[in-house]
């Protein structure tokens, strides 16, 4: 038998030749079987006690309280996060400043409590509102 006609007959008797045809149909039938058994059990199951859950529908339930929750915070959201990042673009665009005078100031004890404190508060305030919404 050459080497075509083998590997058809191979074939014919994996898939449904050779008096195998019963034994395929069980296979794929109980493919199915199973995949519709998991599909169900999706909606209502009984765990090992006994008791009947609902997998689906409740983990769909607790995501609509968690939106519930989340709602007030949600709607703010927008108004809050633009003034955030309103506060971080003028954080980032005082830094050069702050380095530049840093490469001026003197060490010593005097001027650093003196200067440093200064500029520190005036950074501080300058920054109220970054600090106000992480607070908040």
């Amino acid at each position: 038998m050459n080497s075509y006609l083998f590997a058809r007959q191979k074939y014919r008797c994996q898939f449904g030749g050779c008096g195998q045809t019963e034994k395929y149909l069980d296979l794929v039938s109980g493919y199915c079987r199973r995949t519709l058994d998991e599909c169900a059990a999706c909606f209502s199951v009984e765990d090992e006690s006994g008791d009947t859950i609902h997998l689906l529908p409740d983990f769909a339930a607790a995501l609509d309280a968690l939106t519930d929750t989340l709602q007030p915070f949600l709607d703010t959201l927008a108004e809050d996060l633009s003034a955030f990042h309103a506060d971080v673009e003028v954080f980032q665009q005082a830094i050069p400043e702050q380095e530049a005078a840093w490469k001026q100031q003197k060490t010593t004890n005097g001027d650093l409590k003196r200067v440093l404190i200064a500029r520190i508060e005036e950074f501080l305030r300058a920054m109220g509102g970054l600090f106000a919404f992480v607070g908040s």
